[in-house]
């Protein structure tokens, strides 16, 4: 059990293409007090699949964690990843690249971070582009993602100069 009060049971349950499939059960502990030092109960329990290459199953930073719970759907996934049609992060590529950084700024962007944005999503590889649709998802900036995601760069301009009152 971590510091937080969650426990995770993992379980390979198979391997595919040279990757493992892992079952991941988390389990989320309630306390009396702020402090973690006296248990009430569960608060929450929930499972995620996950695929990683063998022989890192015990390694959060190496997990992908799976769009979908079936196995089967898991190792169409891992087909797609390694063919290279789609590209994922592992947790640990998430921290750094996504997670990180937004919490650095406090999940919020000027209209210069947007910008920035527009210019590197045009400029990128398709990593690059994850990378930055990833950000802004998880910033809840789901507008200003989706018309990336749409190559629409000047109503993504448009929207940025609306919602930030700039001038023309």
């Amino acid at each position: 059990m971590d510091k937080y009060g969650r426990e995770e049971k993992v379980q390979v349950v198979g391997t595919h293409n040279g990757f493992s499939i892992i079952n991941i059960e988390t389990t989320c502990y309630r306390y009396a007090n702020g402090r973690y030092s006296k248990m009430y109960g569960i608060s929450s329990r929930y499972r995620t699949m996950a695929f990683c290459e063998n022989g890192t199953e015990n390694k959060p930073s190496c997990r992908i964690i799976a769009m979908n719970g079936l196995i089967e759907d898991v190792k169409k996934e891992i087909d797609d990843y390694v063919s290279g049609k789609v590209v994922r992060l592992t947790e640990g590529e998430y921290t750094k690249y996504v997670s990180g950084p937004n919490h650095k700024c406090g999940w919020g962007f000027s209209s210069d971070d947007l910008f920035a944005f527009l210019k590197a999503y045009k400029k990128g590889d398709k990593k690059k582009r994850y990378i930055i649709e990833e950000r802004l998802t998880d910033a809840n900036f789901h507008s200003f993602c989706s018309l990336l995601c749409g190559e629409e760069y000047d109503k993504f301009e448009e929207l940025v100069k609306e919602e930030y009152n700039l001038v023309s």
